[in-house]
């Protein structure tokens, strides 16, 4: 019990510390699984465009985030044979009127603009292990990266009401 009550107290020491926005979170140069804490991870479906979940950890789940000020992209790295290689999250056909989550304008850089749906600012989070992980909220939609729904092959929307925090340790 007292392990437990000084893990809580550590990890909301570690929370205000941090803050709760706005705040860069270390990623890995060549990507990382984007993973909820229920192993529900992002997936550029079959190599992209089409962002879906993918129960358990494969090539197609690792991205990268690229910042600018508050502003996020997030951008494909799980497999460089992909067209979508590098490409970022953003409106399904760059259309300002879908949100379904899916990969566009690379043009084999990362976000030379982001397109529509593809800005982001991050949300700190405490995971269930009482650590700290991150929510994306789209500047556009006015709500978060998330799964319609938990199972697998569910598309991502870029207008979730529920974030889902990812665990990007």
């Amino acid at each position: 019990m007292k392990r437990r009550i000084l893990v809580v107290l550590g990890a909301s020491i570690l929370a205000i510390s941090l803050g709760f926005g706005g705040r860069e979170v270390a990623y890995a140069q060549s990507g990382t699984a984007f993973c909820g804490y229920t192993n529900e991870c992002m997936n550029a479906w079959g190599g992209g465009p089409n962002i879906n979940v993918n129960n358990g950890v494969t090539a197609n789940d690792y991205f990268a985030v690229s910042q600018s000020g508050n502003d996020y992209n997030i951008y494909f790295t799980g497999s460089s044979s992909s067209p979508y290689a590098l490409d970022c999250i953003g409106d399904a056909g760059n259309s300002p009127t879908d949100a379904r989550a899916a990969l566009s304008q690379g043009n084999g850089q990362i976000c030379p603009t982001a397109p529509w749906g593809g800005v982001f600012t991050e949300r700190l989070c405490l995971l269930p292990n009482a650590t700290a992980g991150v929510a994306f909220y789209d500047t556009h939609w006015k709500g978060y990266l998330g799964p319609a729904s938990g199972g697998n092959g569910a598309a991502f929307y870029l207008n979730s009401t529920n974030p889902i925090c990812f665990d990007l340790s």
